[in-house]
């Protein structure tokens, strides 16, 4: 009955819009992906921990993606702004920090016409992305200490740093740049440090400056 009134409900059938069923498919088939490459990690990381902190996180993305259906929130104005945009030119949006959010949500909405809750898992996978980097590049420098490594498993499971990197917005694309340069800079990779720096320019360039 619960289940019944969900679906009949207007964000529930937001939820079951044939776009949402079709990309949250193509989540699911990922994750499985995702699983069997961590299984064959050589860095012998911890799976069940790092898939449950996956969809913990995407447990977060379902709750922020509910709350700004009847709330005010930054990601229904960053995507009904491209939906109802007349511009069929997608770099007459290129600029930096709300301006890039806009281009960067451009294609996945006039391209490939994902809905509200699609672009929500687009933008929660970045974010756990940027999470992900950065523990695993700490793990690699604590590996030798067994009780700071348990320690470190709870960096997966922070609320504030799961919630505010689950959301279309500037949030979690500078959590996923921070983490790559973060884990770029301590494996000395020069290209991914470079795409990094593009990344928090974009997103937020005053942040360059702390780096």
């Amino acid at each position: 009955m619960i289940l019944i009134l969900i679906a009949q409900s207007q964000p529930g059938k937001q939820f079951l819009k044939m776009s949402n069923i079709y990309f949250l498919f193509f989540f699911i088939v990922f994750c499985g992906f995702l699983y069997k490459i961590l299984k064959k990690s050589p860095n012998k990381l911890p799976v069940d921990i790092i898939i449950f902190s996956f969809f913990y996180h995407l447990l977060f993305c379902f709750i922020y993606w509910y709350y700004s259906l009847f709330n005010s929130a930054d990601s229904i104005n960053y995507y009904y702004s491209v939906y109802y945009s007349s511009s069929s030119n997608w770099f007459s949006l290129f600029g930096f920090g709300t301006q890039f959010i806009k281009f960067f949500l451009y294609p996945f909405i006039k391209y490939l016409h994902l809905s509200y809750f699609s672009c929500f898992l687009v933008f929660n996978f970045f974010g756990f992305l940027g999470i992900f980097l950065f523990y695993i590049t700490l793990r690699k420098k604590i590996f030798h200490h067994l009780k700071l490594r348990k320690l470190l498993n709870l960096l997966l499971f922070i609320p504030g740093l799961n919630f505010w990197s689950t959301a279309i917005g500037k949030d979690s694309l500078i959590i996923f740049g921070l983490g790559l340069f973060f884990y770029a800079f301590a494996n000395q990779k020069i290209k991914w440090i470079i795409l990094s720096f593009v990344i928090i320019l974009l997103v937020r360039p005053y942040m360059l400056f702390f780096i």
